[in-house]
């Protein structure tokens, strides 16, 4: 009896093993289904899905949906504040992106300004005497170049260009532009007049001058002068220098006062056309015929005026003029 009691016994704790063997977690490495909170390295299906709700954006990940401050490779970023350097196609104010159509740039017409323009009743500049740099428009050898074109004439004698005249009244010398006796262009000095002469520019007199570009150079060698009109060589003459003194002189362009007669009337002139460039220079430039080009400077250039929007002087000697009812054009060619 006691022997059959000992195998019921054995028989049931057998049991109990059967129905309660393997069901420990931390022994299952196979299991093929999600189980919450497990830690199997094999389940098919990761916490890590790849579309994640509503991205708080604190991934890097690769969305396509934007979201703003976003650091992600968004396909469609959020508007552009303009903070970056994105080659955008639509320029906004004061970006620094590469726009591929470029914010307008302000006008700067004086940019484009090639001559004065003077108006024959109140127009001229002037270089006011000083005892420094007045002596440099009158050396030992000197070129005055003008390109000039003249649209009216006010004087018989002709309208002047470019004087040299003291308070005395005294003309050091004078260059006129077209005169309505012959069409000369003349150069004034003492008892010295230097003309280009009817007959070597045209017999139509003034016509052929008005309304047209021309070049005007007189060159003074140390012992005569040459007009130069257009780059050929018109008249020479022998030259021994001004009557008058230099001291107190002033220089003008595009106007000229003269005393004349007993009564010591006092009679002023002025230059009606544009003016593209005046040139001093300290030397003899041209002895024969030449082809005028654009004026520059080189190192012996006293004083280059382009009028470029202004009547400052180009050299380093800064003769610069000044102006009085002066306008400007971009027609100079």
């Amino acid at each position: 009896m006691k022997k059959i009691f000992t195998l019921f016994v054995f028989f049931a704790a057998l049991m109990l093993v059967v129905s309660c063997g393997g069901s420990s977690k931390n022994e299952d490495k196979t299991d093929n289904g999600d189980t919450v909170n497990d830690e199997d390295t094999v389940d098919t299906e990761p916490t890590g899905d790849t579309e994640p709700a509503e991205d708080p954006d604190t991934d890097e990940d690769a969305d396509t949906t934007p979201e703003l401050n976003d650091d992600d490779a968004d396909t469609e970023p959020a508007e552009d504040p303009d903070t970056d350097e994105d080659a955008d196609t639509t320029p906004e104010p004061n970006d620094d992106d590469a726009d591929t159509t470029p914010a307008p740039k302000p006008d700067d017409d004086s940019q484009q300004y090639c001559g004065a323009v003077f108006n024959g009743t109140s127009s001229f500049a002037i270089f006011p005497y000083n005892a420094e740099k007045t002596p440099l428009l009158y050396p030992a050898q000197w070129t005055i170049e003008v390109r000039f074109m003249q649209i009216d004439i006010h004087d018989s004698n002709g309208t002047p260009l470019v004087a040299m005249q003291n308070d005395n009244n005294e003309i050091l010398y004078t260059l006129t532009g077209v005169s309505n006796v012959g069409g000369d262009v003349t150069f004034l000095s003492g008892g010295l007049r230097l003309e280009s002469g009817a007959a070597s520019v045209s017999t139509r007199g003034a016509d052929k001058y008005l309304y047209d570009w021309h070049h005007l150079a007189f060159v003074n060698n140390g012992s005569a002068l040459t007009l130069f009109v257009d780059g050929v060589l018109k008249k020479t003459k022998e030259y021994e220098g001004p009557a008058a003194t230099l001291s107190n002189s002033d220089l003008w362009i595009g106007k000229l006062s003269t005393v004349i007669g007993s009564e010591q009337v006092e009679v002023t002139d002025y230059f009606e056309g544009m003016i593209d460039q005046i040139r001093f220079s300290k030397t003899a430039r041209y002895s024969t015929d030449f082809e005028p080009v654009t004026m520059t400077v080189d190192a012996n250039t006293v004083a280059l005026w382009d009028f470029n929007g202004n009547t400052n002087d180009s050299s380093t000697n800064a003769l610069n003029l000044t102006g009085t009812n002066i306008t400007y054009t971009t027609e100079c060619r």
